[in-house]
């Protein structure tokens, strides 16, 4: 599906499925399965029925952020 239907901003949202999430970011979802594992806390704010993550804009920002010093700035924000 292209990108421009999955986030059309025309139309606001409540809740993004992780997939949406993952292409919006261009990560994988076991990456954001890694980052609330080292954070500590949930980046999603609630799950399905079947358990699927469902996120939210502010979820997103944060995603963005840790993406964005990971990934684009090359900070460590885990440390080994």
């Amino acid at each position: 599906m292209p990108k421009s239907v999955l986030f059309n901003e025309q139309v606001p949202r409540l809740y993004y499925s992780i997939g949406e999430v993952c292409q919006r970011f261009a990560v994988s979802p076991s990456l954001l399965r890694f980052y609330e594992s080292e954070l500590g806390v949930p980046l999603h704010t609630k799950r399905t029925r079947n358990g699927k993550r469902l996120f939210t804009e502010s979820n997103m920002e944060l995603i963005e952020t840790l993406v964005r010093l990971t990934r684009k700035e090359g900070k460590r924000i885990f440390s080994a």
